[in-house]
């Protein structure tokens, strides 16, 4: 979670509403999150690929982890689950504040990956700053 966030910093409810093979599929070696124009708060589609950083623990997780999680079923389908059960929002919210808290000391909450994603734009290429709003999903720069 924190490294899908990390580097796409989606709003948790889309993040919380990943899908298996509806949001998130696999083109050939690339992943790829797609969220029609009705699942966004925007109303605009939103589709980027997953960062290469992130895609070998994804790639970790769908396979080692996820399973075990599932104990042999095949529900649910989300991303992110819980034993049998896909995470409500604030069960990420909370994975993602205690992860990071451990990690880096300080706890990060989902929302604020998207403003750290729009002040380091600010700060290292202010050129580029239009792209802030596509990038957060906004529909107006």
């Amino acid at each position: 979670m924190v490294a899908f966030l990390a580097t796409r910093p989606v709003r948790l409810e889309n993040h919380a509403s990943i899908d298996l093979g509806k949001h998130l599929i696999k083109v050939q070696d690339t992943y790829w999150c797609r969220f029609r124009h009705e699942e966004t708060k925007e109303k605009e589609p939103l589709e980027f690929p997953i960062s290469r950083a992130a895609q070998p623990f994804l790639d970790r997780y769908l396979a080692v982890h996820r399973p075990l999680l599932l104990r042999g079923t095949n529900r649910p389908t989300a991303l992110d689950i819980d034993p049998l059960d896909a995470m409500a929002d604030n069960s990420i919210y909370c994975r993602v504040t205690t992860c990071t808290e451990r990690l880096i000391g300080r706890p990060i909450n989902p929302h604020l990956f998207r403003d750290c994603a729009a002040t380091f734009i600010a700060e290292v290429a202010p050129e580029e700053i239009r792209i802030v709003a596509r990038i957060l999903g906004h529909s107006k720069s």
